[in-house]
C-alpha cells in the first residue's frame, strides 16, 4: 500500500492538537493541548449534560423560579391569535416537509410525431416555466395546509394553546442546554496543560465553567475542530476502498 494514504489521513484527521490561547488583542499568552474524548468520557459528558438539562427543565416549570419569569411567564400574556401564530411558526418546517413529500407536479409531455411547430413552442414554454409553476402550486398547497392547521388550533382553548407554546419553549431551551453543556464537558475532559495529556487544564468542570468566556470559546472552538476533522476521516474511509489492492 502506498505511503500516501497514512500521510493523507494525517492531513485530514487529528486526534489531538496544540491550541494557542490569545488575549483580546490577538496576542498569544499561552497554550493548551487537546484531544478527542474516548467513549467513557463521551458517556460522562452525556450524563452531565442530561443532568443540567433536567435541572433547567425543573426550574422552567416552577412558576416561582427566576428562569420561569425570564423565559416562560411572558407567554401567559399572549392572546389566542398570537399563541396560534407561535405554534404555526414552530410547525412550519414540518408542515412544509409533509406537503413536499405528498406533492406531485408532472413534467410537460412532449408533442407526438405529428406535432406542429406551435405545439412544440407551447411545450417549450411549459418547460421554461415549469419550476415557477411548480413553486406556485406548492405554495398554494402549503397555504391551504397552514390555514387548515390554523383553524384546527383555533378550535382549542386558550389553556391548551398556552400549554403547547410553553412546553415547546421549555423543550427548546432544554435541548439547547443539553448541547451546550455536552460541548463544554467534552472540551473540559479533552483539554490538558501538558503535551503528554496527563494533567487537565482545569481542576474541575466548575472551574472550567467559571473561566472567562474568551478562554472557554477558544477552547471549545479548538475541540470542535478535532470533531470536524474526524468527520472528514469517516468520509475519506468510505470513498477509498480501492486502496486495499
Amino acid at each position: 500500500m502506498s505511503n500516501e494514504r497514512p500521510e493523507l489521513i494525517e492531513n485530514l484527521f487529528r486526534w489531538n492538537r496544540e491550541t494557542p490561547i490569545v488575549d483580546t488583542k490577538g496576542v498569544q499568552i499561552g497554550k493548551v493541548y487537546q484531544r478527542l474524548c474516548g467513549d467513557a468520557d463521551i458517556q460522562k459528558a452525556r450524563i452531565t449534560a442530561l443532568r443540567y438539562s433536567r435541572e433547567l427543565r425543573i426550574k422552567l416549570k416552577n412558576k416561582d423560579s427566576d428562569e420561569y419569569l425570564a423565559y416562560v411567564d411572558g407567554y401567559n400574556d399572549l392572546n389566542k391569535e398570537q399563541l396560534t401564530d407561535l405554534i404555526l411558526f414552530n410547525e412550519i418546517m414540518t408542515i412544509r416537509e409533509k406537503v413536499e413529500k405528498d406533492f406531485n407536479f408532472s413534467f410537460p409531455k412532449e408533442p407526438d410525431e405529428e406535432g406542429t411547430t406551435e405545439d412544440w413552442e407551447q411545450y417549450q414554454e411549459l418547460q421554461d416555466t415549469y419550476e415557477s409553476r411548480r413553486l406556485d402550486k406548492l405554495n398554494e398547497k402549503l397555504t391551504k395546509e397552514i390555514q387548515y392547521r390554523r383553524e384546527e388550533l383555533s378550535a382549542n382553548s386558550m389553556e391548551f394553546l398556552q400549554e403547547a407554546v410553553i412546553l415547546t419553549k421549555i423543550s427548546g431551551l432544554c435541548e439547547n442546554e443539553l448541547k451546550v453543556r455536552f460541548m463544554e464537558m467534552v472540551t473540559y475532559l479533552g483539554t490538558f496543560r501538558d503535551k503528554k495529556m496527563k494533567k487537565r487544564a482545569f481542576s474541575s468542570f466548575t472551574d472550567f465553567l467559571d473561566a472567562p468566556d474568551i478562554l472557554k470559546n477558544q477552547l471549545m472552538e479548538g475541540y470542535n475542530s478535532l470533531e470536524i476533522s474526524s468527520i472528514n476521516l469517516k468520509e475519506f474511509q468510505e470513498i477509498t476502498p480501492s486502496d486495499q489492492k
